[in-house]
Order: C-alpha cells, then structure tokens, then sequence
C-alpha cells in the first residue's frame, strides 16, 4: 500500500528528503561495499569449524549496543537517545552505509546529523511531499515488497520495542546490507528504518 508522507512529522519528512537527495547523488558514482573483515574472537573463529553460530558483542555502549553473527545478521539496540554520531561511526565501520539521527534536543546532540557527507542542511518546511511507503516489520503485501525491493522470503530490517529500548534487526541477506539508509529516532517515542527505492520514485519506511 503506497501512501503520501502526509501522516509523517516533519523530521521524518526531512529524512525522506535527505535520502532521496543521497541517492541521487551517487546515482553519478555507484558505491561499492567495502568489504566486512570482522574481528572474529578465538571463540567466534570456532563456527568455521563447528557450525555454530555466535554473536560477537560489536562496539557496545550505555547509549547503544551493535552484534553481528557469524552469518552476517546486524542487531542494533539502542538504550537511549544519545551519541548519535557515535552509532553511526560504528555501523559504517561494519561496511553499513547508514546514517543516526535524532530529534534535536532529546539527546543534547541539538542538531541533525541527516548526512556524514556533504550538505546536513534540513529541506525548507514547504519542500514537497515524498512518496512513501510505511509498513510495519511483519505482514508485507506483494506490492509493498515489489515497491521497496524486498524479495519473498526476504526482510529488509525489523524494528522492536523492548524493555532495554529499541532493537533494529538488519538480516545479512537484506537490501540494507549493501544500501543507504537512514535510522531515526524521534522523541524517544518512535524508532524508523528508511531508504530509498530503486525506482527513484518513492522513500521505504519500517517502524
């Protein structure tokens, strides 16, 4: 199901603006992944050997806590609004093309961190609507998995509330893996996954 934007905030406006923006930037240059070369624990070495799978702690915080298993599965958990910057230093560090942002004022970041790279300046209040499709992390029609390029079978990320704060699930065969994307955080009420569709016409929001 394809809605407007017009049921989001501004903030979530603003980041949908972003990524499109982003995106078609590095239309002219296509990224190329870097390549993930983990720091594999004796213990975590050990799956090569048994088939086990561990997860091997990745970065963890007070404000945060990145895991990622011998598959390839990233697990995000974020505690609290802060150290925005510091989330998204470590998920690029993983080979992960995301951007942590925010909303000014809940975690004394008091500004958006939109992009690493270039412009961070946020659209004006009347830029234009984007497209979107918003969609909850289970229960995906065909068409919103055509529309945000998920394959059946497939999960792009899922976004949990827990008792220890949110929990964003990125599983190694997601799009996401090799993608930009955006994590936001508003008013420590609402957590969103979001990126831009291939088809250049339209942002993919999961929360």
């Amino acid at each position: 199901m394809t809605t407007t934007n017009s049921d989001l905030d501004p903030f979530q406006t603003a980041v949908l603006h972003e990524l499109r923006t982003h995106v078609e930037q590095r239309a002219h240059s296509r990224w190329r992944r870097r390549r993930l070369v983990p720091a594999l624990s004796a213990a975590a070495a050990a799956v090569a050997v048994t088939g086990t799978v561990f997860v091997t702690a990745v970065h963890p915080t007070p404000a945060y806590a990145v895991t990622k298993t011998a598959t390839g599965d990233v697990t995000i958990t974020v505690h609290e609004l802060s150290n925005s910057q510091g989330l998204q230093s470590a998920l690029r560090a993983d080979g992960l093309d995301a951007v942590v942002s925010y909303t000014p004022g809940v975690d004394g970041d008091n500004k958006l961190v939109l992009r690493q790279r270039g412009d961070q300046s946020v659209p004006p209040a009347d830029a234009q609507p984007v497209p979107s499709v918003v969609f909850g992390t289970h229960g995906l029609t065909d068409e919103q998995r055509a529309e945000c390029d998920i394959a059946p079978g497939q999960v792009a990320a899922t976004v949990q509330q827990s008792d220890d704060g949110y929990r964003i699930t990125i599983p190694a065969a997601s799009p996401l893996q090799n993608r930009f994307f955006a994590i936001t955080g508003v008013d420590a009420t609402t957590m969103t996954v979001s990126y831009w569709a291939s088809d250049g016409k339209h942002a993919c929001l999961i929360r």
